[in-house]
This record gives structure tokens, sequence and C-alpha cells, in this order.
């Protein structure tokens, strides 16, 4: 008996021993040449330093921005994100890389968020408040009931509940007493009820004509009717067999008429009247046929689409993590995004050497580059397409260089954000990057 259990002491000594000598780390000390006074601390596999196991830190002005540890290339434990000044903010634990229990956000000290996660990395409920700590949003997820309910506390007053089981969604919208103003109800892609309008104190406001996926959609402004109690239209949508299919009218807050068309299948369709505020009077559009492989083509594609936004489409792209003044910087973002990253590549990538890969006879290499800055800020997913692996490894190299962002913000929450970087440089030029500098320029 004491041999074997000699045995498998020995076993799990040998086992564990050969599991450490395999997971032997290096530590990496890496200056961001290109934003000042940041660096990052971390440790990666001696046998791949591709891969990172073991404590990781981020530094802006001395001061500690990222803090979090990795277990063989995947976020574990405990993960902190924060601004010098306080700012900003997340803080939470990962599993595997799933993010899991209690994950506390702060954006520029405007807006706060609690979400929480279950042990698979699945929200379960998240609360979001305002600047004065209100509560704007809630979310709960019931798995007994595989149902997910939503409350958005609108700025009117309003309150926009949505219900989600299975295929149904029903939403419903309440006056600020808990009167209900309305509900719709949506199976699978096609909306199949409206109910009529109600006042605040009860009582039919207007009757819905909507039965079975058939009639008008009606929008209102709703700041008008909870300041006035006046029923104003935003828009009427007619749709035939749950799909917008129709007439479409869109009016301004003091009931002037601003778009007149046809819809088939939330295509626009035919001649369209718009009115132009610069020229001060209606234009005429002609959007020609319906093309029903164009809008089949483009559906399956919505549903492929991952959760990013594009930058062109974004209200608030990543920031660096600043001592400064973050107003100052706001309203100029998006340019001074692109610089930052230009400038970065221009300084960083190394393109000695790569006279041979380029095929053009003048010297110019072109690379088209994709990659996303993830919802904690971080450079991830980087798609590059060049004319040799070589230029391709080097681009992808110096855009992990890159210091943790501030995520992108859009309606209340962090995003990830597309970004496209055309790189474009030469091996003869006294200036290499002198036609990205160009390219660069003509986007703003």
């Amino acid at each position: 008996m004491r041999f074997f259990f000699l045995l498998a002491m020995f076993f799990i000594a040998s086992t564990t021993a050969s599991i450490a000598q395999e997971l032997k780390t290096k530590k990496i000390k890496e200056k961001v040449s290109t934003v000042k006074h940041t660096k990052k601390i971390f440790y990666v596999l001696e046998d791949n330093n591709e891969i990172r196991h073991g404590a990781y830190e981020e530094f802006v002005d001395g001061e500690i921005v990222v803090s979090g540890n990795y277990k063989l290339g995947e976020k574990d434990g405990n993960w902190i994100y924060k601004d010098p000044k306080g700012k900003y903010l997340q803080k939470g634990s990962f599993d595997k890389g799933k993010q899991i229990g209690k994950w506390e956000f702060k954006n520029l000290g405007v807006f706060y968020k609690q979400t929480f996660y279950s042990d698979k990395g699945i929200i379960d409920s998240a609360f979001s408040y305002n600047a004065n700590k209100k509560l704007i949003y809630r979310y709960i997820f019931d798995p007994e009931k595989n149902e997910e309910v939503s409350e958005s506390f609108l700025n009117s007053g309003f309150k926009k509940t949505i219900t989600t089981k299975d295929s149904i969604v029903k939403v419903s919208i309440y006056y600020p007493n808990n009167q209900l103003f309305f509900e719709k109800k949506t199976v699978g892609k096609k909306l199949m009820s409206v109910s009529n309008y109600y006042k605040k104190n009860g009582g039919i406001f207007r009757e819905s004509n909507f039965v079975e996926g058939t009639g008008v959609v009606l929008n209102f402004y709703m700041d008008k009717l909870q300041a006035t109690g006046e029923l104003l239209g935003s828009k009427a949508i007619s749709y035939k067999n749950g799909e917008p299919y129709g007439m479409y009218l869109r009016y301004d807050k003091k009931g002037s008429l601003l778009e007149k068309g046809v819809l088939v299948s939330d295509s626009r369709v035919g001649k369209w009247l718009i009115w132009s505020s610069k020229k001060k009077e209606y234009v005429e559009k002609d959007y020609g046929h319906f093309n029903a492989k164009r809008v089949k083509k483009e559906y399956k594609k919505s549903l492929k689409t991952p959760s990013y936004v594009a930058f062109v489409d974004i209200q608030t792209p990543p920031l660096l993590m600043r001592v400064d003044d973050y107003s100052k910087h706001i309203k100029n973002a998006k340019k001074e995004f692109t610089e930052i990253i230009n400038n970065h590549m221009r300084n960083v990538m190394n393109i000695s050497g790569f006279a041979e890969y380029c095929n053009s006879k003048n010297g110019v290499c072109r690379i088209l580059t994709l990659f996303t800055v993830d919802v904690f800020g971080e450079i991830s997913d980087i798609k590059v397409r060049a004319t040799h692996p070589e230029i391709e490894a080097e681009v992808r190299r110096s855009l992990k260089k890159l210091p943790t962002f501030i995520p992108a913000y859009q309606q209340g929450r962090n995003v990830n954000l597309l970004f496209e970087l055309p790189l474009v440089f030469s091996v003869k030029q006294t200036d290499p990057f002198a036609e990205m500098n160009k390219l660069s320029n003509t986007r703003f």
C-alpha cells in the first residue's frame, strides 16, 4: 500500500514539476514610444512570446491604468481599467477569457453601470445610472422562463419596456404614472400587432387600425406629449404582412412634412419628396424599383454582422488615457484618433528590407488593414492584406504595441469599434510614408 502511495506522490510531483517547467515565462518591459510616458510590463511564455502568461500592467505617467493576469493567453482573475484622473473605470473578473460576476463601468464621470455575469459569461442583469445616480436602464434575464426584460427611463419621463421570449418581442411605452401609452408585438422579424394609443389618465387617445401585421404604425414626439398633452405625430408607416409596405410620412415638431414616399420591406422605392433645409424647398429623389434579391442579400448579411460599430458611425471614438481635460479632446476625437494611429505606424513600423516584397515598379507598397478596438479599449482581431507575409507580420506587431484606450462609446454603452487603416509607404522616397500622409488628410 505504501509503495502505491509513494508512487502516486512521485507521479504528482513529477507532473507538477513538468508543468512548471513547461510554463517558464520571461518578463517584457515595453515602452509605447509614440505616446508620452506610457509603458507596459507583462510576461510571456519563454517558448512562445505570443502567449501572455502572468501579471499584466500598463502605466501612464507612472500610474497604473490597466492591471490583471493572463493564463495561457486568456484573461483570468481580477482586472481593472482606469485613467489617471479616475474619470473612467472598468473592473471585474475573468475566467478563461469570459467575464464573470460583478462588473462596474464608469464613463468619464457622467455615466455608471453595473453588470452581473453568470459563471458561463452570460449577462444575468445590468443597471445603468446617470451623473445624478438616477436609474436610467435595467435588464434582467430569467433563465427558468428563458425571458429577457429591459426597461429604459427616457428623458421625456416615459418608460420603455422590452420583453423578449423565444422569437416574440413585446415593446411597451408607459407614462410617468405607469399608465400604458401603447404597445406592439413582433414575431420573428415581423411586426404583428399594435395596440390603441391611451391617454395619461386612461381612455383611448387614438384607436389603432393595425391588425395581424397590416395597417399604419404611428410614432409621436414623446416630449411634446408629456409637456402639453398634445399627440403630435413624427412618423406614419404603412405595413403589410408584418413588413413596411406602402406610404411613409415624416413630420417635424411644427407638423410640417419632411419626407414622403413609398417603402417596400424597409427599402425606399420610386420618387420621394424630401424637404431640403439648405434650399428651403422640397426636392424630388428617385430611388428606382424594388430589388428583392438585394434586400434578401442585405438581410442575410445583417444576420452575420458582428457586434461592432464602424468608425464613420461612432459617436465617441476611443480616447487616450489622459491626465488633462477630456472635454478638450472629445470634439475632435475622430481626427485625433486617426492621427494617433497613423503617427504610431509611421514611427513603429520597421520597413527596412521590404523593397523586395513590394510588387510595384515605383517601390510603393499598399496595405489594407482592419482591426477592432474592443470594449476594453484594446487592439484585437487584426486583419492585414499585403503583398508578403513578412509585411503582414510587421503590421500586426506594430499595432499590438498601441496603448490601451478608453473604449469607443455609443448610445450608453462601450462598443467594439471597427477601424479601417489603409497603409501606403515607399521604399525609395526620403519620407516613406508621404503617400499615407496625403491619404490620411483626405479623411477629415
